[in-house]
């Protein structure tokens, strides 16, 4: 069951991917971004498209494309730090919207009270605040990392900063039958409670 999500999934973001790459300026490099992509999302070669991954990220550090294939193939291999780095440098970077959103996607999804996010948190808070398609994301992230118990991160303020509705009151019961009592117009209480 756990292949089948993960196909699933792959192919959900192959669709995501493909359609936000297409989007991109006309000034990269089309001929070996579509290599990088065709060797993982066509060819499924995990190992001679990380090897590429590595090298033009040595060359440009910022690539998306790169950043992009780098962290689908360390989420299927399951390392959850190198997915987090790469999300982070998505987060960063001037590049498709949809590719922003699913990166912040898998933040959220590794967001935790947990060693591995923890190394990445300073990185989270500060891409949280810039005003792109990842921050929303990002400020969940901090909530879920502050709901499992993170003692670095304030619950109220990541709630807060994410524009969650903290404190509410409840205005009930009303007369016996809540569901039809509820529109009936009830007198001024005189004894005032």
């Amino acid at each position: 069951m756990k292949k089948f999500l993960s196909a699933a999934t792959l192919s959900i973001i192959c669709m995501y991917a493909l359609a936000g790459f297409a989007q991109a300026p006309a000034s990269r490099q089309t001929g070996t971004a579509d290599s990088l992509l065709k060797k993982f999302f066509v060819d499924f070669d995990l190992r001679s498209a990380g090897a590429e991954v590595e090298t033009r990220l040595r060359r440009a550090p910022f690539d998306a494309t790169a950043l992009f294939v780098r962290m689908e193939a360390a989420e299927l291999q399951e390392h959850p730090e190198v997915v987090l780095d790469s999300a982070l440098r998505l987060c960063n970077v001037a590049t498709s919207p949809k590719i922003q959103e699913i990166a912040s996607n898998r933040i959220l999804q590794h967001a935790a009270n947990s060693r591995v996010f923890n190394a990445v948190l300073r990185r989270v808070k500060l891409a949280s605040a810039l005003h792109n398609n990842c921050a929303f994301n990002l400020k969940l992230a901090l909530i879920a990392a502050a709901t499992d118990g993170d003692p670095k991160v304030d619950l109220d303020s990541a709630a807060n900063s994410a524009g969650l509705l903290t404190h509410w009151q409840i205005a009930g019961a009303f007369g016996h039958y809540d569901n039809v009592d509820f529109e009936r117009q009830w007198p001024p209480e005189t004894d005032q409670l």
